[in-house]
């Protein structure tokens, strides 16, 4: 069964605890943790590897030296010695979120803002674009963020990113559920939503429909104890 893991930041992430957390990463995987411009979004991103390190060490019951992390075409990575484990992260805001199954997998998350942009520039499909003007501001911005990452959890399962284009396929909510309403995927892959925060949209996209009844919350201060150097 998918199981679905996430980890709210602290507010004030100090920067010795970062330096501190990062030195248990390999100088590559550091390299792209400091790579970002602001230091809120390589504490996202270092919170973020940190969440799926702590799992994997929990199902492995291994040591965090034995993860071998290794890179995929579109930007997507996998992991050695794992019994065939797949995984996904994401981040935004405060929240960092990971989903683990044994087939492809994907998850998004966004924090719900004020919409300031032309939807259109999102390249939704005709259909989707119709269903969102038809709806009031404030239903609006939650259904734009529901579709987005419906959409965006979609093409990290299928494992290229945006490089398929999001008004190449649409996504329908319906009461019996949510599906791809066309293209060759159709009846392949299945969705869930989950509400860890008020503020936040989270979606999960995988090949069967076996997903969890909630979303395993774990500490900042957990899962930074757990990752040892080595």
């Amino acid at each position: 069964m998918i199981e679905i893991h996430a980890v709210k930041l602290p507010e004030d992430g100090e920067a010795s605890e970062f330096e501190r957390l990062i030195a248990c990463f390999p100088h590559a995987e550091q390299a792209k943790i400091k790579g970002f411009r602001r230091f809120s979004d390589s504490m996202r991103a270092l919170a973020s590897r940190l969440l799926v390190r702590t799992v994997l060490l929990e199902k492995t019951a291994g040591c965090n030296g034995q993860l071998i992390f290794t890179g995929m075409e579109y930007g997507k990575q996998a992991v050695e010695n794992t019994g065939g484990i797949r995984f996904n992260s994401a981040h935004s805001g405060r929240w960092a979120v990971c989903a683990f199954d044994y087939g492809p997998i994907g998850i998004d998350i966004e924090r719900i803002r004020t919409i300031d942009f032309d939807i259109r520039d999102l390249r939704f499909s005709e259909e989707e674009y119709k269903d969102l003007m038809e709806n009031n501001e404030n239903e609006r911005t939650s259904l734009l963020y529901d579709l987005w990452t419906l959409k965006e959890s979609y093409v990290k399962a299928v494992g290229k990113g945006l490089s398929i284009p999001f008004d190449s396929f649409t996504i329908r909510m319906e009461p019996g559920g949510t599906f791809i309403k066309n293209g060759k995927d159709r009846d392949t892959y299945r969705f869930r939503q989950y509400r860890i925060d008020p503020g936040y949209s989270l979606s999960v996209c995988a090949m069967h429909d076996a997903f969890p009844p909630a979303v395993f919350i774990k500490g900042f201060q957990e899962i930074s104890a757990k990752i040892p150097e080595g």
